[in-house]
């Protein structure tokens, strides 16, 4: 296994969304410094297929993060390029943010000011720069990465202790701009909110509420939550109304699910060979969510491969133009003592000689041990 997951660098101690994903500047250059000292070569996915189909063994090491989050370009991209390392991105254009300035990047010292400018996202000025660089790659992340209601059953409500597991509530409001939504200091507007049962775009059949029926549930919701109920008595009583109401929406047909997983993957690829003037090849599933169907519309639309879900799959389902991409998330050891976060810049490079070997050291048992026993307590 020799492909790896990141999301972001630089920012788990902020109040974005999924820090806690983040890598520590100074682990991140270690793991660069370290991969260059062992002359461990770098590459794009494009030769990890060609190996692949070719059945040639494979030694490069293929780095990739998700999302397009600023930092890459503040923090990954100097560091990256310092050392040589070659990284792909994959990338949602919902989330690529306008403009054609370059955002200020890391110079060898880090900051507070330099950290807050690092919140948000990529925009094309930024991917285009990286690309000229000749070290990074773009793929393609689908269109949207958010999540649709499943069902009409309310299973939260929307508050200022909770809206962090709920972003998408947030970025696909019509009163924000999904690439900005990180910025925006107005969130609390949208506390009250019903949370319905949901799921991923590209591995759910989605629960449609018509605006006026939604507008009606939202309004009564946010009417509890206006009073200071108590959250459980708001998800009761608002599920009592959608009943008594007789508010059901419906679900999506075949042809509706079908086109909406053409636009998720078609209109990416599209959107992202436009703007980039390249080649869009490789998919990322975002969450690592997918079924039978999206995956065989992947293929359908041009994609040579696409990724598997960190955690594995029973029914990879590969064919003979399309094969999947199974990677690892590399972390640093992160736990949590008197209200601060300590981090051992070590278990990067273990986890990376695990991989690559197939050997686990001793130092890479003892904190898998020393993990669970935290996350247990």
């Amino acid at each position: 296994m020799n492909v790896i997951m990141f999301h972001s660098v630089g920012m788990q101690n902020s109040n974005i969304v999924h820090s806690f994903l983040s890598f520590p500047v100074t682990h991140f250059e270690y793991l660069c410094k370290y991969i260059a000292a062992k002359n461990i070569k770098t590459s794009f996915l494009d030769e990890w297929h060609y190996n692949k189909i070719n059945n040639i063994r494979d030694n490069n090491l293929y780095l990739t993060f998700d999302d397009g989050f600023l930092d890459n370009w503040v923090y990954v991209f100097p560091i990256a390029k310092k050392y040589n390392i070659k990284f792909t991105i994959f990338i949602n254009p919902d989330f690529v943010q306008d403009g054609e300035n370059l955002r200020p990047q890391f110079q060898g010292i880090d900051s507070k000011e330099l950290n807050k400018s690092a919140i948000g996202y990529l925009n094309w000025k930024e991917l285009s720069e990286m690309i000229k660089s000749g070290i990074v790659d773009i793929q393609s992340h689908s269109m949207s990465h958010t999540w649709h209601i499943t069902n009409n059953e309310v299973i939260d409500v929307l508050n200022l202790l909770n809206f962090m597991d709920y972003p998408w509530i947030i970025w696909d409001s019509p009163k924000i701009k999904k690439a900005y939504y990180l910025d925006d200091k107005n969130i609390n507007e949208f506390f009250g909110l019903p949370i319905f049962s949901n799921g991923r775009s590209l591995s759910i059949r989605r629960y449609i509420y018509e605006n006026e029926e939604l507008n009606k549930i939202n309004e009564y919701c946010k009417n509890l939550y206006s009073h200071k109920q108590d959250i459980n008595n708001i998800i009761k009583g608002t599920n009592e109304y959608i009943y008594n109401n007789k508010i059901y929406g419906r679900m999506e047909s075949d042809n509706e699910m079908i086109d909406r997983y053409y636009y998720e993957l078609s209109e990416s690829k599209r959107v992202l060979e436009s703007e980039l003037n390249k080649s869009i090849d490789y998919l990322c599933w975002p969450g690592g969510a997918y079924n039978n169907i999206s995956v065989r519309i992947a293929r359908d639309v041009g994609y040579k491969a696409s990724t598997l879900a960190s955690k594995g799959d029973l029914d990879p389902l590969e064919f003979k133009k399309h094969i999947r991409i199974r990677r690892f998330g590399l972390s640093s050891f992160l736990f949590e003592f008197k209200g601060k976060k300590y981090y051992f810049s070590g278990v990067a490079t273990g986890t990376l000689k695990w991989k690559l070997t197939g050997k686990r050291s001793l130092k890479n048992y003892i904190f898998s041990a020393l993990k669970k026993i935290i996350t247990v307590l």
